[in-house]
């Protein structure tokens, strides 16, 4: 048994959503208490994420501050590259927490959601980046080299690199019960079956880029007439200003979401019937396959379109190189024909299934970064 429940653990989170919901799959049901530092505008929505511990920040010097005031034996940055490559981290920056860590002989970790691979002109494409952008990615790529690597997917372990599993994010049947029941009676006035899109703004940004605004925003309308179709209630989490292009264009029992705060989020994917995504590497496709939820996707996504030579990768190590449930977003959208592609599901993804059960657990792989006894 690892004892890892009395370890003070700091979490910086960067603006990326999906991270966020890397640090809570991290520690669910293990009864450690952690603190999460977030951006102001995760902040906002995610003030309180019991049993954990959570305040914001705006900039390295809160950090910094934060780092010494707390004195946590292990740091997390959530990611590291997102840090920087959102803006809310500089290389110098950068360079000051890793000094301010190891002057405290304090264990630093990033997860990656590059999987490893390097950024280079040969496995860049320039859709949606800019040079400048590209750089700066593969300057904080460098500057991580030398911490520990966490991934939610299998991948080849080494001193620096660790996947890990948590178990405990298996939901039971009265869980999703009593999930569906708080979403009924909140402000969202959900109905029991109800289907969840989620394109996130980097995501609805690449596809306004590929395909043009209007198509897209024309689409999304599709797809939520299409649902009501169907007889099931649609809710959309999108980006504020599709949102808001679409609030006077629907109609009928229709949820748009511009903000979520996690809690509800998870609620949501656990009780949705189906869940669309356009990104085939969202974290959040891990706590519907380990619960037998089905997904289906629009779109690889912009870390696929960025980056063509991590796709190969990325399906070996999260999904076992099954065959993707992919849909074409022109398909209308039919509840018999979805039924029928939700049933293979189970078999889709047992592979993958069964790589992240065999990986470490949540305990073992902190009592490997913190030199725990046991590890």
């Amino acid at each position: 048994m690892h004892e890892v429940a009395g370890l003070r653990i700091l979490i910086v989170v960067s603006s990326d959503f999906g991270e966020l919901g890397t640090a809570m799959y991290m520690f669910e049901g293990t009864g450690i208490s952690v603190h999460l530092l977030l951006p102001a505008r995760l902040h906002q929505q995610n003030s309180q994420l019991a049993p954990h511990t959570v305040s914001a920040y705006g900039d390295a010097a809160q950090l910094l501050e934060k780092i010494r005031d707390y004195e946590p034996q292990l740091l997390l940055l959530m990611s590291g590259a997102s840090l920087f490559f959102t803006g809310l981290l500089s290389m110098v920056d950068l360079q000051l927490v890793l000094q301010q860590a190891r002057s405290m002989g304090i264990s630093v970790a990033t997860t990656d959601p590059l999987l490893g691979e390097s950024l280079s002109d040969e496995n860049f494409h320039p859709l949606g980046w800019t040079k400048e952008m590209f750089e700066r990615a593969a300057a904080m790529q460098t500057g991580l080299r030398g911490v520990h690597h966490l991934y939610l997917s299998t991948m080849q372990s080494s001193q620096l690199v660790h996947s890990f599993f948590n178990s405990r994010v298996f939901i039971s049947k009265e869980q999703k019960i009593a999930k569906l029941a708080d979403l009924q009676q909140g402000p969202l006035n959900l109905v029991s079956q109800h289907w969840l899109f989620v394109i996130s703004s980097v995501d609805y940004q690449l596809q306004c880029a590929l395909h043009g605004r209007f198509a897209i925003e024309d689409m999304l309308q599709e797809k939520m007439q299409q649902s009501l179709g169907a007889n099931r209630q649609p809710v959309l989490l999108a980006p504020t200003e599709a949102c808001q292009s679409l609030r006077g264009r629907v109609s009928g029992n229709v949820v748009l979401m511009p903000f979520c705060g996690y809690e509800q989020f998870r609620a949501l994917l656990i009780t949705s019937e189906y869940v669309f995504y356009w990104n085939v590497m969202s974290n959040s496709v891990l706590l519907r396959i380990v619960n037998g939820g089905s997904v289906f996707f629009m779109d690889p996504g912009h870390l696929a379109r960025h980056m063509p030579a991590l796709v190969p990768l990325a399906m070996k190590s999260y999904y076992a190189n099954a065959q993707l449930p992919m849909l074409d977003p022109q398909q209308v959208l039919n509840a018999d024909d979805l039924a029928d592609r939700a049933r293979v599901q189970p078999e889709t993804f047992s592979a993958a299934l069964s790589a992240m059960q065999a990986l470490p657990s949540t305990e073992a792989l902190l009592a490997l970064l913190c030199g725990v006894a046991g590890a």
